[in-house]
Parts: structure tokens; sequence; C-alpha cells
């Protein structure tokens, strides 16, 4: 979803699901941020807000917080 959302020019197999995506990692930027928001609540129906960006860290990070928001939903 990342690499298709962001039109980034790599495959989806060298992200690793711990590889940070900002900073050092993938070397995203805040647009970038908001895209893969955009990206969550189109493939996944997710919202995210300023208080929980932090989840979009990593694949793994994003994958528990869809995970954990799917969960809460069905409650």
């Amino acid at each position: 979803m990342i690499v298709e959302q962001l039109s980034l020019d790599i495959s989806p197999d060298l992200i690793t699901e711990d590889q940070p995506l900002f900073g050092r990692g993938l070397e995203l930027d805040s647009i970038d941020t908001l895209e893969i928001a955009v990206g969550l609540q189109d493939k996944f129906d997710v919202n995210m807000t300023d208080d929980n960006m932090e989840y979009l860290g990593s694949v793994n990070k994003i994958a528990d917080y869809v995970e954990m928001k799917r969960e809460m939903d069905n409650v």
C-alpha cells in the first residue's frame, strides 16, 4: 500500500516490516505522512489523527494500528 500510495520507485519487497519509514529509513516526509493516512482511510476505512500518527513509523506499526482499530470497531 505504501509503495503504491506514494508512487515510490522501489519494490515493496525492499521494505522490511520494522524498517523506519521516516528519518534514516525510507526518508519519507510530512507530505508522505498525509498520503499514507489517506491511503489507510481509503483502503481500510481507518482514520488517522494527530494523536495517533506515531503508528506510521513502520509497516509493523501501521499493521498493528489497523488491526487494533478493526478490533475496536467490531466490539
